[in-house]
């Protein structure tokens, strides 16, 4: 099972605007597992904090039962995970010291 989070750049005008992505992922986790493939990309949310530095959350369903809520900062710059190479797709190497578990549900994950 393959699960990505791309980023999308909205240009123009509301209604009418354009919609273009990134072909990179900002992240993606291609193992079946967390020991194998990290936590899967779920019900994706970015937001700021009130000192101007930008996460992404998101909920992580695993059929190990590893069923958790993440946050992991972003460059606010490249848009990319903080940590990672801005011009590599952010492929999960076992470095889970990239994300912090905020809570233990699989999804739905909301910041306030």
């Amino acid at each position: 099972m393959f699960m990505g989070m791309y980023r999308a750049t909205a240009t123009g005008t509301w209604p009418n605007q354009t919609w273009t992505m990134d072909p990179r992922p900002v992240y993606f986790s291609d193992g079946f597992t967390w020991e194998l493939g990290g936590p899967r990309a779920v019900d994706a949310q970015v937001w700021d904090d009130q000192d101007g530095k930008r996460y992404v959350t998101f909920g992580s369903w695993d059929p190990a039962d590893r069923n958790v809520i993440v946050t992991a900062e972003l460059d606010t710059t490249t848009g990319r995970l903080a940590g990672l190479p801005a011009d590599e797709p952010g492929y999960y190497f076992g470095n889970e010291s990239l994300f912090q578990t905020i809570a233990t549900f699989g999804e739905a994950a909301t910041i306030y």
